[in-house]
């Protein structure tokens, strides 16, 4: 199977990328059988402390102290998020499990996306 390629956690159907859509932060159903399905990502926030703590590492290194050591590690731990996020995905592809019935469900339908975050169906 390839890498990106996921099986729903409820029918066990695959489920490529192009069928996610390109938010894969909320839930969105199962092409195959209607589940709602949703991107397991644990590392989020050991990612978003490390950012932080490599920032203002990386900042105390380079010979900053007091108010420029915060601010150099304030504006450089965004940097250090994306650049982690993205290395984090690269080596540890996440996982799809099966989602709660009260998180926001994605909608794909012939390229448009929809976001609908009540339990009222689309219209």
């Amino acid at each position: 199977m390839f890498r990106y390629v996921h099986q729903c956690p409820a029918c066990g159907g695959t489920i490529r990328p192009a069928q996610i859509g390109f938010r894969e932060a909320s839930s969105f159903p199962c092409p195959n059988c209607g589940a709602l399905v949703a991107v397991y990502t644990p590392r989020r926030s050991a990612i978003f402390i490390a950012s932080i703590l490599s920032a203002a590492t990386f900042s105390y290194l380079c010979g900053q102290r007091g108010l420029a050591l915060i601010l150099t590690a304030f504006l450089g731990s965004p940097l250090l998020l994306v650049f982690m996020g993205f290395l984090v995905g690269l080596i540890a592809t996440p996982k799809l499990v099966r989602a709660s019935p009260n998180q926001p469900v994605m909608h794909v339908r012939d390229g448009d996306v929809s976001l609908h975050l009540t339990d009222e169906p689309p219209r």
